[in-house]
Formats: C-alpha cells, structure tokens, sequence
C-alpha cells in the first residue's frame, strides 16, 4: 500500500521522483524503505526501454538475415559488378585470378554475401536506431535530427559510388609498378576483398557530414569555429585518411584525404542555416 500511494502521489504532483516523495513522507525514519522504493522505480522505468532495444535489435538482425539471404542469390551479378574494375585491370596486364584453398571460394561467396546483406538493410538498421531514440527526444530536437537518418544512408551510399569509380584508377596505380613479363595475378578472395575495404572507407568517411552537423546543432562547437579552425581540421582529417584507407599508400590517402576536405568545408558552410535556430536560446549577460 506504502508503494502505490507514493508512486500515485508522485504521479499527481509531477515534481519529484516517488523515492523522494515517499523519503519525505518518512522523515528518514525509513530509509532502507525508501531506498527500496527508488531502486523499484528506476528499475520500473528502465526495463520497458530495455524490451523495445531487444525488440529493435531482433527486427535489425532479421532484415540482415533477409539481405544475406539476397545477396547469397544476388551473388554472380554481384561478384562480377564488385570485382569488375579489379579484374579487368588484372586482365587487361595478361593477369589472372586463381584460387589458394579449397575453401576459398565458399569463404567469399559468404563474404560477399554478408556485405550485401548489411547494405541492403543498412536503411531499415538505421530506421529501427531512430524509432528507438525519437522518444527521447524533444520536438525541437526531432525536428532537426529527422533529416539526420536518411542522409546517413545518402552519404554512406556516395561514398561507396565514389570508391567505385575510383577503383580504376587506384588499379592503374598499383599495376604501374608491375615489371614487364611479369603477370599481375590475383586471388579470388581478394579480387573482392579490396573493393569491399575501398567501398566501406569511402563509406565511413563520407559520414563526415553528419558528424560536423551533429556537433553544430548539440552546440559543441559552431560553424565560424570550425572555419577558423580549418588548419587543424586538414592535420585531424589528413590523420583520419591514412587510418582508413585500406591500402596504406601515399596515392589513396590523397584521393581519400580529397573528398573529406571538400565535404568538410561544404559541411561547415551549410552549417550556418543551422545557427539560428539553436543561436537565441541561451540568454545573453548584457539582458541580466
């Protein structure tokens, strides 16, 4: 009965936690009583949010199931559109590809086959990420983190277009060093492991964006911050190049560290829209 009239109570009034309201009530006679109360409540108000995490994680793991179950299908068009660029590089020098081990290929059909599955459920993965975090949010803050799930996804999908294209290039790069008479071969497994790792740096780091606008809108930094700041930006984000690119060489960190400057700099123009709308909610000293 203690439990139920405190926490109503609590509900009534609105104004404090119903451990304190029901602390109060006691005058401390009570106090393991009231302890036992607030670890009741927070545990109480934790465990619904704890069953709709374990409900989106289920749903996440399911479209991953569903797109690996696609991409085990998808995976001679796939094969031949991800590879494309590399083989006919190799091709194009008298290279070949050719097999190492007997589990090679099976080992890159899954392969394959789990990367195309967490593509394709990339966009619902990022769905479920928002249906979790909105009801937390304010309506201020929906308003302006909305746009934030789909572009992920828009830039994340750019970035794999871009190292796509680049791939020719980066292949002509590498086989340049090759000697005459000497034939470039390649393994299977890596006649995709090279595009895969190119594709999800290019990725990764087209997320740039996000991240810049992220900071603007919590107010951790601002737009004319960031411009003022761009020669370190070029140090951290010349750093952050040579870290993700797959191939470690001079050549691929500059075509990586390129996109990353450009979005940075666009990122932190089109930052200034966003300054208004978070700029007059703290009150200026002048006021007081």
């Amino acid at each position: 009965m203690l439990t139920e009239y405190t926490v109503r109570d609590a509900d009534e009034n609105g104004t404090a936690p119903a451990w304190q309201l029901c602390e109060s009530r006691l005058g401390g006679v009570y106090p393991q009583m009231s302890m036992d109360l607030q670890h009741e409540i927070e545990h109480t108000a934790v465990l619904p949010h704890l069953v709709e995490l374990r409900s989106r994680i289920g749903y996440a793991l399911l479209a991953v199931a569903v797109g690996i179950v696609a991409g085990w299908w998808l995976f001679p068009h796939a094969f031949h559109l991800v590879s494309g660029p590399v083989l006919r590089a190799v091709h194009a020098q008298g290279g070949a590809i050719f097999t190492l081990q007997p589990a090679e290929a099976f080992l890159t059909h899954v392969k394959l086959a789990v990367a195309l599955g967490v593509t394709l459920a990339s966009p619902f993965i990022v769905f479920q990420l928002w249906r979790f975090v909105r009801p937390g949010l304010t309506p201020q803050e929906r308003r302006a983190a909305a746009p934030l799930a789909p572009l992920v996804c828009l830039l994340f999908l750019l970035g794999v277009v871009t190292a796509y294209l680049m791939l020719p290039t980066i292949m002509r790069f590498f086989l340049g060093f090759v000697p005459p008479g000497v034939a470039p071969n390649i393994s299977y497994q890596e006649s995709i492991n090279l595009p895969l790792k190119v594709m999800l740096a290019f990725g990764l780091a087209f997320q740039l964006p996000v991240v810049l606008v992220g900071l603007v809108l919590v107010r951790v930094v601002t737009p004319a911050m960031l411009l003022a700041r761009w020669r370190g930006a070029m140090v951290v984000l010349g750093i952050i190049a040579a870290l993700i690119t797959p191939t470690g060489d001079p050549y691929n960190w500059a075509l990586m560290l390129v996109p990353l400057l450009v979005l940075y700099f666009g990122t932190v123009l089109m930052a200034y829209r966003f300054v208004p709308a978070a700029g007059p909610s703290a009150p200026t000293t002048s006021e007081h």
